[in-house]
């Protein structure tokens, strides 16, 4: 496992209950550099996105949740990386996310992310697109 970006589920669970977005690592032929999102180790259950990302190179990643529905948009693409229905283990009521690590503790980017936002709803591609193009990353 190369890391978790976002990870939402109770503080320190040993089963990562929760819902994980991260890069994959060698554990499966198809998941080095890809975008992964996993609902934790009673569910195991994996999207997985179909692009490797670039070794040492900024992304824009965002994942939308509209219900049981998620996509995660990567680099400002209208077209998601990630879609589909996919459950979480979050437990009701818990509220407790983790950036750049996962609940659990493990698979962490030692603060190699940048530029972090969480909103109320959920965006449109439109938006993505012009967050991504505010952003300037290709100009990094």
């Amino acid at each position: 496992m190369t890391g978790y970006a976002f990870s939402r589920g109770p503080d320190g669970n040993k089963a990562a209950r929760g819902e994980h977005l991260g890069i994959g690592g060698t554990f499966r032929a198809d998941l080095p550099g890809r975008l992964i999102l996993f609902n934790g180790n009673e569910r195991d259950e994996l999207l997985v996105g179909r692009t490797a990302l670039v070794l040492r190179a900024w992304h824009h990643v965002v994942l939308v949740r509209e219900g049981a529905n998620v996509r995660v948009h990567l680099d400002g693409r209208a077209e998601p990386e990630i879609a589909g229905v996919f459950s979480h283990t979050v437990p009701p009521g818990e509220q407790t996310v983790f950036v750049g690590g996962r609940n659990d503790g493990l698979f962490n980017f030692e603060g190699k992310l940048d530029e972090v936002a969480l909103y109320p709803r959920a965006l449109t591609p439109g938006e993505i697109a012009a967050h991504y193009k505010a952003a300037a990353i290709g100009a990094r």
